[in-house]
């Protein structure tokens, strides 16, 4: 679990992020078209525009206090940094610089396998407006209607084996400095 999505949502921070340079890294046509795929494939290119949406949808309902026009500027922040095209090729520059060949082999096969694609298509699902829309009544269901104590166990136990709670909560410190600092 943690190879799977700890790396993706890392990926989205550091696009989000870093500065423009990671884009003169590109210089390899081959090495961008396999940097490319390995975005498509692991379905980062379908989920990073929920990214930006959530991160816009949250603008909206957290910063109605803030003044209109400073509002409007992490908007449009937002909307710059979430850009299809220039999310993506940011995305594509930092895969490039961080290219690592044998590593890139393995996992362009696991993604090309069954698996890989069914697990794909499952995580691209679940970052649709409807996904977690569906989540959300998911945990609102299992509030009110926890699983038996044992499977509580076994849950905490895969937390703690990839450290999904803690990378979110350090992810979404990252994201509101990246923001302030986007702002300023």
């Amino acid at each position: 679990m943690k190879s799977a999505i700890a790396p993706k949502l890392c990926l989205c921070l550091l696009v989000a992020a870093v500065p423009l340079w990671a884009e003169e890294t590109a210089d390899d046509p081959e090495l961008r078209e396999k940097a490319a795929d390995l975005y498509r494939l692991s379905g980062l290119e379908s989920q990073s525009k929920a990214v930006g949406l959530q991160i816009e949808k949250g603008l909206e309902q957290e910063s109605a206090e803030l003044p209109a026009d400073l509002r409007a500027v992490m908007q449009d922040t937002v909307r710059e940094q979430f850009a299809d095209d220039a999310y993506d090729e940011r995305a594509i520059a930092i895969i490039t610089s961080a290219w690592n060949e044998p590593f890139a082999n393995v996992a362009l096969a696991w993604l090309q396998s069954d698996l890989g694609r069914r697990i794909t298509m499952l995580e691209e699902q679940a970052s649709t407006p409807e996904g977690i829309a569906g989540l959300q009544a998911f945990a609102v269901v299992m509030q009110g209607n926890p699983p038996p104590e044992k499977r509580q166990q076994l849950i905490r136990r895969l937390n703690d084996a990839y450290g999904g709670t803690d990378f979110l909560v350090d992810f979404a410190l990252a994201l509101g400095v990246a923001v302030g600092v986007g702002v300023n």
